[in-house]
């Protein structure tokens, strides 16, 4: 699941969660999970690929990206390598819609480099990463020769309890994971150490979310690094060229640290605000670390953070990640907090009230962001006539700005009334 510009925000907001994986010193972690999926895409025809790779090379250059995952984390308990089975019906409704453009995408290329008298290309499908395709049956035979292979020869694989959840298992690689995860915390202590440190292996933003809401105290995610800055990408892509070999640079993303910067930002200022509202004469002796709960915020938090959208939810009309509505979503809940009657969210569900109390606040300065909008729109087109442009893309006027934002606001009414 995407939330497109969630981890550039996140990273932006609380840089401290990042830690680049640089130099012999490393944090150990007794569990590594591998979402094995965003292996095979970059393995057959994405960001690792120059050219389609014969099967047999796609199978073998996956097999040394999970031995470089394991020997670079160092796990010491269990390995668990999770791949997507067949998804729920949200989700196959999405993939449908998008491989069907996808393949219309193609297919029209194909048409024009035909009508170019140009060769066509030949790529790679990646519908064959499905579950019950030849392609991953295939794949899934290498899988179990491998992973028997190392645990028998390599002495690290030995010495771990390795899970592997295949293609024909139901749910996503990372839905799986976080199965698993919450059925051992059920495990009594005997058999289940609370201070178990995770490490995830993926690129979805939606593994944030997942460490989030798992309320694990170490819980880490490992991807490969994201270069925001135009000028470093730049630097970063001469330096690649120079090299014979393309270097895998890792970072983690420490749940833990996000933690902390809730706390920091939430739990203290809502103290505060209590503190401040209490009445001189009032005997009563609040604790501030027990005025607000860590783990409710946190799952508040991670609400908030679904009404931006996602792969499978619209986003409400004025609230966008590019335009600051993740900001002004926390601001509103941060300014509100200690007058709601409850939090928003108990254990999966919505506090209905609470909820009212929250998008009544949103509707009384939602005007003003539209105005905001508009004029970023207006001082947007009016400074895009000193640039190069497309000839054949009509820039749009202020007056279709206002009509098509009156229509916006008109929508938005209808939704903070219902």
């Amino acid at each position: 699941m995407g939330i497109p510009k969630f981890y550039r925000w996140l990273s932006e907001r609380y840089p401290l969660i990042n830690e680049r994986v640089d130099g012999p010193v490393r944090p150990e972690f007794d569990c590594l999970y591998l979402d094995m999926n965003g292996i095979f895409h970059n393995y057959s025809y994405g960001a690792y690929t120059l050219r389609t790779p014969e099967r047999a090379e796609m199978f073998a250059n996956i097999c040394k990206q999970i031995l470089y995952l394991v020997s670079l984390i160092k796990p010491k308990r269990l390995l668990y390598l999770a791949v997507d089975g067949v998804a729920p019906t949200a989700k196959q409704n999405q993939q449908r819609k998008r491989r069907f453009l996808a393949a219309r995408k193609r297919l029209e290329e194909a048409e024009q480099r035909k009508e170019q008298g140009r060769r066509g290309l030949e790529r790679f499908d990646s519908n064959n990463i499905t579950p019950g395709t030849e392609f991953m049956e295939e794949l899934n035979k290498e899988l179990r020769i491998f992973i028997t292979k190392q645990i028998s020869e390599n002495g690290l694989w030995k010495s771990l309890t390795v899970i592997y959840s295949d293609h024909l298992s139901p749910g996503e690689g990372e839905h799986k994971i976080m199965s698993y995860i919450r059925h051992m915390k059920m495990q009594p202590e005997t058999e289940f150490d609370h201070n178990t440190r995770h490490c995830i292996y993926g690129l979805d933003a939606d593994l944030i979310i997942l460490g989030l809401v798992s309320h694990e105290l170490h819980f880490t995610l490992l991807r490969e690094e994201v270069i925001f800055a135009p000028q470093q990408q730049e630097k970063k892509m001469k330096a690649n060229e120079k090299q014979l070999i393309k270097k895998q640079e890792f970072q983690l993303l420490h749940i833990g640290v996000l933690r902390h910067y809730l706390k920091l930002e939430f739990v203290a200022d809502a103290n505060i605000n209590t503190r401040e509202k209490e009445k001189p004469s009032d005997n009563t002796n609040n604790n501030a670390s027990s005025a607000v709960d860590l783990e409710r915020i946190i799952d508040d938090f991670v609400f908030l953070c679904a009404l931006v959208g996602n792969d499978f939810l619209p986003s409400i009309p004025t609230i966008k990640i590019a335009t600051g509505g993740l900001e002004y979503l926390l601001l509103v809940y941060k300014n509100i907090l200690s007058d709601l009657p409850d939090y928003l969210t108990y254990r999966g569900k919505l506090n209905m009230e609470s909820i009212l109390t929250y998008f009544k606040e949103l509707a009384t300065i939602e005007t003003a962001q539209l105005t905001e909008q508009l004029q970023f729109l207006k001082d947007f087109w009016k400074k895009s006539s000193n640039r190069q442009h497309n000839p054949d893309i009509k820039e749009p006027t202020i007056e279709e700005i206002e009509e098509g934002l009156t229509l916006l606001k008109g929508m938005c009414n209808i939704f903070f009334h219902f």
